[in-house]
C-alpha cells in the first residue's frame, strides 16, 4: 500500500527552508518540524520537492527556489 503525500508536511518543510536564507540541512528540518517524521521519510519528501522544482540542493543544504 502506498502512503499518501501530506500537503501539510510538504508546506511545513518548504516554510522551514524559506526561513533559512543560507539553506537548511535535513537535521535542521527535523529539529524544526512540529510533526514526527523519520529521517528516511523526510528524505523522500525532500526528493519529491526537488523533483517538483520547489527546492534545490546546494552542497549539504536545501535552498528555496526564488
Amino acid at each position: 500500500m502506498v502512503k499518501q503525500i501530506s500537503k501539510e508536511m510538504l508546506d511545513s518543510i518548504i516554510n522551514i527552508v524559506r526561513r533559512s536564507p543560507q539553506g537548511a540541512s535535513t537535521d535542521d528540518i527535523l529539529n524544526e518540524l512540529t510533526m514526527p517524521l523519520s529521517r528516511r521519510s523526510l528524505q523522500r519528501y525532500l526528493a519529491l520537492l526537488v523533483e517538483r522544482n520547489l527546492l534545490t540542493v546546494s552542497g549539504q543544504h536545501l535552498l528555496d527556489i526564488p
